[in-house]
């Protein structure tokens, strides 16, 4: 969902496309073609950003919203499935199961100790001006300080009990 246009992103993969629809209205507006078998990540609410994951090989779609442009094309080393994005830094937490952070759009890697357990959901806090990561096995939610250099600032462990959001 991207608020300030009022447009909710939904991707089509046996269509190789994203649909657009207006909450408004609950009309489709638009589409963003050539996503391919890509899913939604992550939406940059202040860039009009749209994040596309989901290929094979690593690859991320980022679509300027409004446009249906692809502003660029990013490679990671494993297929992410979330990206979320301090657009004040220009910091990226990208994941799927594995985490790691990286300079957007240079993408250079940097460097964080990694932390047990599979990551399940991320998300940026622009309040608290921190990433949030929740693992699982065990679950487990870490909240890491962005800035110029990152920390964690809040580590809970909730043990054996399974904590989906």
């Amino acid at each position: 969902m991207h608020s300030s246009s009022e447009s909710l992103f939904i991707p089509s993969p046996s269509e190789g496309r994203t649909i657009v629809i207006n909450t408004e209205n609950d009309r489709i507006t638009g589409t963003v073609e050539g996503t391919g078998r890509n899913s939604i990540a992550s939406v940059c609410q202040d860039r009009d950003l749209l994040f596309l994951t989901g290929s094979p090989d690593g690859g991320v779609l980022v679509h300027k919203i409004g446009t249906g442009r692809t502003v660029i094309p990013m490679n990671f080393d494993f297929s992410p499935d979330r990206i979320s994005l301090d657009s004040d830094r220009d910091i990226l937490l990208v994941s799927n199961k594995k985490y790691s952070f990286v300079r957007y759009p240079e993408k250079n890697a940097i460097e964080f100790p990694l932390i047990d357990g599979v990551v399940r959901h991320t998300s940026f806090d622009s309040l608290e001006d921190s990433f949030i990561i929740l693992f699982q096995d065990p679950s487990r939610l870490v909240m890491i300080r962005s800035g110029g250099t990152l920390a964690v600032t809040h580590d809970i462990i909730f043990g054996a009990e399974v904590v989906n959001s």
